[in-house]
């Protein structure tokens, strides 16, 4: 394949863009996107058709900012369903581009990123069902070591692969999912407990498992400076990737990995409690449908 070269230029929301392959799902809880002013011009100013999905229980309604709900290309949707399997699932149906970026309501985007990815989801395989591309800390600064060059992961040999790559890292073929019927899990992710995450490792173990592919592509499109929800190893995390490793992984597989990954986990630091956690995940995925 081609090699990438794209590096990740600055964020500049002055930046439009023509509304192409790519439309933007925003996940949001109880309004906060609207504190994120950046995010919010940058969404505003872009031009790009925006699905925003806002999940609250609350009596009162949430004010959207009037740059916001004057804007044709972006359309709100209030939810009462909490979770963000729920949020991206409603924001993907409603999507009206072929591709979705998922964002979470606490970055930023990089426009020139979004156009690179524009144009090279033209001439995306028609077994790529799911995209990643590469996520920021700033401008400059990684999130995690990510491929230069482009790969395409398909069959069970892509399974280890997928479990690396984070949620604020995909984009999604809504037509792809509704036609293999695929769809994030409601009872993985944030707002769904007893989980906290995962919800995207199952996605994309489900594209795999109807013999499509993950494409993963050197062009970095988002930027995420908070510590990340499932970047840190504790009882809540553990539980949720106990529980992904038994969905994802088939047996006999899933019999040798699961002695091998406590004991990794043990080896760099884990506590007993994290590790219980880790076997409780494991234990509850098995009883799941």
């Amino acid at each position: 394949m081609r090699k990438m070269t794209e590096n990740a230029p600055a964020p500049s929301a002055t930046t439009p863009s023509e509304p192409g392959e790519v439309a933007l799902v925003v996940s949001t809880m109880a309004g906060r996107l609207w504190g994120n002013k950046p995010l919010v011009k940058q969404l505003v100013e872009l031009g790009r058709p925006t699905v925003v999905v806002n999940q609250s229980q609350a009596a009162s309604p949430i004010v959207i900012p009037d740059e916001v709900s004057k804007a044709p290309h972006i359309e709100v949707l209030h939810s009462q369903k909490v979770g963000v399997s729920n949020s991206r699932n409603a924001g993907i149906d409603a999507c009206v581009a072929p591709w979705c970026l998922l964002c979470d309501d606490d970055i930023t985007l990089i426009p020139e990123g979004l156009n690179a990815l524009d144009a090279r989801l033209k001439n995306a395989s028609p077994r790529v069902a799911v995209v990643s591309t590469q996520l920021m800390k700033t401008t400059s600064l990684p999130w995690r070591n990510y491929p230069d060059e482009e790969r395409l992961l398909e069959g069970r040999k892509a399974k280890r692969a997928i479990q690396h790559i984070n949620s604020m890292e995909l984009v999604v073929h809504r037509h792809q999912l509704n036609d293999a019927g695929i769809s994030f899990n409601p009872q993985f992710g944030l707002g769904a407990p007893p989980t906290s995450g995962g919800e995207e490792i199952l996605l994309m173990n489900d594209v795999l498992e109807k013999k499509l592919a993950v494409w993963m592509l050197p062009i970095a499109t988002r930027i995420h400076p908070e510590v990340s929800s499932g970047s840190k190893w504790n009882e809540g995390t553990a539980f949720s990737q106990g529980a992904v490793h038994r969905k994802v992984f088939r047996a006999p597989l899933r019999w040798a990995l699961f002695p091998w990954l406590v004991l990794k986990r043990w080896a760099t630091g884990a506590t007993w409690k994290s590790l219980v956690a880790y076997v409780k995940g494991w234990a509850w995925a098995s009883r799941q449908r």
